[in-house]
């Protein structure tokens, strides 16, 4: 099982690749508070913002964030990422997922669309708790049940019966390839499991992903 020292150095590695910084939860909410003053700027975010702004506020304390700011893309960490080393490894590599989702689109446009659209913001977060739960049960063995999906049981996300419907078969489908020892079709899984191969094999808890 991977250690907290480990996984910090694994996602900060990865993160510093795709030009991302990590903030650490003590540092987290004042940063916060600049993100979210942001996306109030986005033409037709105010009420979604409305909606997330109460939940956002205990960010410091259980949920991260991936925030793209002027100076660059943020990783927030919550308290709760932290906790041990398959936590923030898990919590990390889905974060790093929504900043792939970002370059992919740039990040007004991510924006727009995570604010504006229930299925879109149904298909990054499924995408991310996905490859996250992989990513944990790389390092503990044990596989995640689809349920425990965050997209799945928070009320964060504002998402309709379809559209968590449509999150559920997403997440269904990366854990599946779980079962087969196969990786998730995104890049930030081969390049998480790439660095545990090189720096730290004993980290990996799965015989087939080593």
């Amino acid at each position: 099982m991977i250690d907290l020292a480990t996984a910090r150095a694994c996602i900060a590695h990865l993160a510093a690749a795709h030009d991302t910084s990590v903030v650490e939860p003590d540092d987290a909410a004042r940063v916060l508070d600049v993100a979210t003053g942001l996306l109030g700027l986005i033409p037709g975010a105010a009420p979604v913002l409305a909606q997330l702004r109460a939940p956002l506020s205990d960010a410091q304390e259980r949920v991260s964030i991936t925030a793209p700011l002027p100076w660059g893309t943020v990783i927030l960490l919550s308290r709760s990422a932290v906790i041990d080393g398959p936590a923030l490894f898990a919590t990390g590599v889905h974060e790093l997922v929504h900043r792939r989702q970002i370059e992919r689109v740039g990040a007004l446009q991510s924006a727009v669309d995570y604010l504006g659209s229930g299925e879109l913001r149904a298909l990054r977060e499924a995408e991310a708790c996905g490859v996250g739960m992989w990513a944990r049960y790389v390092v503990t063995g044990v596989l995640p049940a689809v349920d425990d999906a965050s997209v799945l049981r928070s009320d964060l996300y504002h998402l309709d019966s379809p559209d968590k419907a449509f999150a559920r078969a997403v997440v269904e489908s990366l854990l599946a390839s779980a079962d087969v020892g196969a990786l998730p079709p995104h890049t930030v899984a081969h390049e998480a499991l790439a660095w545990l191969r090189a720096h730290s094999p004993e980290s990996i808890a799965v015989e087939a992903y080593r």
